[in-house]
Formats: structure tokens, sequence, C-alpha cells
């Protein structure tokens, strides 16, 4: 029982942000593909003008977001926080 002991039960709390800043970065490229497929489930009609127009825009807008917040996550992300076996 005493070894048990000698573990945290909790991680250190600068490691646990590292961890989950990865995991945000491994859900960016499956957040981004769902909203870029959103504008397929806008309504399509004759009387809409610029539809197309409007989903381009959207696109683009989402795209550069997507460059940004993917900058941002790979400043905050720090290489030298690589877990151990430890950690793991």
């Amino acid at each position: 029982m005493a070894a048990d002991r000698t573990k945290p039960t909790f991680l250190v709390r600068s490691s646990y942000r590292q961890r989950r800043l990865r995991d945000v970065a491994w859900l960016l490229p499956v957040f981004g593909a769902l909203l870029i497929f959103v504008p397929l489930l806008w309504p399509r009609g004759d009387t809409e003008a610029g539809g197309t127009a409007e989903a381009t825009i959207y696109l683009f807008l989402v795209w550069f977001a997507l460059i940004v917040a993917a900058g941002v996550l790979s400043r905050l992300i720090r290489p030298d926080a690589i877990p151990t076996e430890d950690e793991r």
C-alpha cells in the first residue's frame, strides 16, 4: 500500500494542459470537416440569390479560421512536453 501512495493521484497541471491541447489539435480536422460540410445543409432554391457566393465566402472564412486555430495551437503546444513512460 505504501508504494501506491508514491504516485500522485492527479497529473501535473502543465502536462494536463498540454495533453488537452494535443487532444484539441487531433480533433481540429474533424471539427473543420464538419464546418466545411455545413453549406450542404443549406436550403437550395431558385428564389435565393447569391447562394453559391455565400457558400464560397463561408468556406473561405472557415478555412481561414482553421488556419488561425492551427497556428495558435502550434504555438501553445510545447515540443519539449513529450510524455515519458511514467506519464503514459
